[in-house]
């Protein structure tokens, strides 16, 4: 019996194994993803999110996404993430051409709750989770388990959500990014205060 294949990486080398910067953005976005705010400099991967201006967009912000597509797996990271109204930090999968998407996803207005969130179409799955620490304070460990029919979310090796409803199946990328969100009702208002913002990366674990 073949065993699974496991590739886990130090923050600094996901650029190095197949992920691609993004140079884009969507409607809510306040920011423009720009390869230029990925800084790779210190320990970990850094994604940074600051007031440079893009087109239309006041500020400028990052996102990585993986160049293979999975159709199932684990997924695990290790990060720490931005604090600040309006400013997201995202982990997940993603099919662009079906808008088939899972979620780990917190939000810098409350850093100790997780938004966790599965689509197919445009039908939302979304909950929220009490994390009982702040996410911006320390790295702490993420993870999506993702199997036909099922997914399952883990915090710092303890499971946190399941579920079996509107599965998304497929090939998905994998994406880290962060962003500034107009959508108050989701993540508050955006507070240019809290720029410049990061979300830290120390590892990534695929199997």
């Amino acid at each position: 019996m073949n065993q699974p294949v496991q590739t886990r990486v130090n923050g600094k080398q996901i650029l190095l194994s197949g992920w691609t910067p993004a140079f884009h953005t969507f409607s809510s976005n306040l920011a423009v993803f720009n390869p230029e705010n990925i800084d790779t400099a210190g320990e970990n991967l850094t994604l940074l999110l600051n007031r440079k201006r893009y087109g239309n967009k006041p500020y400028s912000g990052a996102e990585i996404r993986s160049a293979k597509r999975y159709s199932s797996g684990t997924f695990e990271t290790r990060m720490k993430v931005a604090k600040g109204s309006g400013i997201v930090s995202a982990f997940f999968l993603y099919g662009p051409d079906a808008n088939k998407e899972i979620d780990v996803e917190i939000t810098g207005n409350n850093t100790s709750v997780l938004h966790l969130n599965h689509w197919v179409s445009s039908k939302s799955n979304g909950v929220e989770i009490p994390l009982g620490f702040n996410a911006a304070e320390d790295f702490h460990t993420y993870t999506i388990t993702w199997k036909r029919g099922l997914i399952v979310w883990h915090v710092d090796g303890k499971e946190v959500h399941r579920t079996s409803n509107d599965v998304p199946a497929g090939k998905l990328h994998l994406v880290y990014n962060l962003w500034a969100s107009a959508t108050e009702s989701f993540a508050g208002k955006f507070d240019p205060a809290a720029l410049p913002a990061k979300m830290e990366i120390a590892y990534l674990s695929i199997q």
